[in-house]
Formats: structure tokens, sequence, C-alpha cells
């Protein structure tokens, strides 16, 4: 086992392929267990992304039922998400030639959704996977809404994902006024844009503040910004108390961070477009593939760029093999360790 689904109370283990000796990553969920919610999150997931492919899209490879589990397989992301790298190296943020090609093929996989037609609404950190070869997909489906309406295609939808409220902190202002302008696909570009912050500082804006005072802040227009020696000062300055010791332990490490990078005037500026309060204004995926900023990758191999967390990280495969190993050498020792004249047999019937 490599994880646990906190979303669906199931579990996630690594397995081989008897096909091709590949590793797979197979969630495993008991739906006797599972809400009625969750599984019918899950059918409109399995059933949506069944129907698209895409390279920068993970999508399930094989669905099935074993007893009272279902069991769903994709391809293994060896190094987890980003959320996974950030927590356990990267705690103020990436550099900044990873974070441009992350958002590039990001939002590659955006304009694809867009041309059929889909909205995401789940772009975070925390969906976005990366493998030992540098591929970078985008997963977290269960929030994935058609662009139509009793099978006709509409400019805009009103739904709005009451399951999650995880997920606030990066929904568009336009999702969560709930009004009769409805949303459209340039609502992920605004997720994208909370993400490109996440990704820079190592945290989501808005999240820690009031689900109340978050609505505001955004349908007031606040623009969230990456730290850096440019940005910095409004943190400096905020001398209100922290929370607990933690938070300001981490507010201090992360000035001194902030401090010591300086962040591109074009990445600056990805981030004000694809956070741009009226989506009638926002750029399309398309339109922020050509943006100057991803210039700084153009030319370099994804594993090129990605090489300072391939230097820092443990595949989680190998994490894996060596739990497994570390627990039957425990098991070994646990059995040298035991006599057979301390064990009672009873043969009687």
């Amino acid at each position: 086992m490599i994880a646990r689904s906190t979303f669906s109370n199931g579990i996630v283990l690594c397995c081989r392929s008897d096909d091709d000796d590949s590793l797979l990553a197979v969630k495993c969920i008991d739906i006797d267990e599972c809400p009625t919610s969750s599984l019918v999150l899950l059918q409109h997931e399995v059933a949506l992304t069944r129907t698209i492919s895409h390279e920068n899209i993970h999508t399930y490879s094989s669905v099935w039922l074993s007893k009272s589990r279902l069991c769903m397989s994709s391809l293994f992301m060896d190094y987890g998400s980003c959320a996974d790298i950030i927590s356990s190296h990267f705690k103020h943020g990436l550099p900044e030639k990873i974070m441009a090609l992350i958002l590039y093929e990001i939002l590659t996989a955006l304009s694809y959704l867009r041309s059929v037609n889909l909205i995401h609404r789940g772009v975070r950190c925390s969906h976005i996977l990366v493998s030992k070869n540098g591929e970078i997909k985008l997963s977290g489906h269960r929030n994935m809404i058609e662009l139509s309406r009793d099978g006709i295609p509409v400019k805009k939808v009103h739904d709005f994902p009451k399951h999650d409220s995880s997920m606030l902190p990066w929904l568009s202002p336009e999702i969560l006024q709930q009004d009769m302008q409805g949303y459209c696909t340039k609502s992920d570009i605004y997720s994208l844009g909370i993400t490109a912050c996440e990704l820079a500082n190592g945290y989501a804006p808005f999240t820690d503040m009031p689900s109340t005072q978050m609505l505001l802040e955004k349908l007031n227009g606040t623009i969230p910004f990456m730290l850096d020696e440019t940005t910095v000062a409004p943190l400096i300055e905020d001398t209100s108390p922290s929370a607990n010791a933690d938070t300001e332990k981490f507010k201090s490490e992360m000035i001194e961070a902030a401090k010591s990078r300086k962040f591109s005037t074009a990445m600056h500026q990805l981030v004000t477009d694809c956070l741009e309060r009226d989506p009638d204004m926002r750029m399309d995926a398309d339109q922020l593939l050509k943006h100057p900023v991803f210039r700084q990758i153009k030319g370099l191999s994804k594993c090129q760029i990605l090489q300072p967390v391939f230097e820092k990280m443990d595949p989680i495969s190998k994490k894996a093999s060596a739990r497994v190993f570390q627990e039957q050498e425990e098991m070994m020792d646990e059995l040298n360790r035991m006599s057979m004249c301390d064990v009672e047999w009873d043969f009687q019937e």
C-alpha cells in the first residue's frame, strides 16, 4: 500500500502488470463501506474519463469488481503529486523552470478539455502527478462537468460542486458567486493561477481564512501573488500575531525564502493573467500556451528541468520496495527468535 484515499476511504496499491512488467497504481474501494454520494461521483469520474485521452491527463486503464471491492488501475506516477513534492523537499516553493514546465503541461491538458467541452473544476497541486520519465498529468476528475444540457452543448453551466468544500480556495469567483451568469472553461484558468501561487509559495492562497472572507476577497477582485524579493514587503509589514508558534516559524522561514529569490516578470504576469477577475477578460488555455514565460523551457527536456526534484526525492516505488523488504526482514527476525519448544501442540480431536 502506498497511499490512502481520504475522499472514498479507499487504498492505493503499487502493483506490477503481468503483461509487460510495468508498475501500476491500483485504487481499491470497498463499495459496501463507501457512502452513496461518493459512489455516484466515482461512477461519474470513471464514465467521463473513459471518453477522453490525452498525454497530460491521468485516466484509469482498467476498472473491475473483486467481491465488494471496486478496483481501478492506472499508470504509476513515481513521484506522486506536486503537493507531495512540495511538502517533502520544497516547503517554500519550486524553482521557476519547474513551475513553468508544470504549468505548460497542465495548460495543454486544459486546452484539450476545452476542445471536448469539459470543465475540470479540480486543478490544484495535489491533482498534478509526476512520473520518473518527466510525464506530468492532471488527475482528480471527480468534479469534472460537461458543458452541455440534456446532451446539447452550451456556453456556460451553473452547477456548484457542493460535495467538495476542500476545493473552495482554488475555485473561481464566478463558480463561487452562483448567479445567473454561470461559468465556462475559463474557470479552470483561475484555478491554475491559484495553483501557480501554490507551486511558488508552498501553500495555496486563501487557505488561511474563513470561507466567507475568502468569498469576499475573490468577489472584490483580490489577486494573490507569488512571494519573492519584489513582493514580500506586505508579509514583512504584517505584525498581526500568528495562531501558534509553528505558524509564526513558517512565516519567518517564508520571508527568508522570498527575500532570497526573484521570479521573472513574465511569471508574475502569467499569474496575474490567470487570476483576472472578469472571465470575459481572462485568457483561455490556448492563448496562455503562447505566453512569454514558457520561452525559458524551450529546447530543454522534461527530465532535465525536473532534475532538482529527482535528485532530492526517491521514487515512491523505491520507498515501497524498501518498506516491503523491511517488513520481510522483521518477520524473519521474529521467526528466528521463536523456539519450537515454546509452542504447545494439541493433537486431540
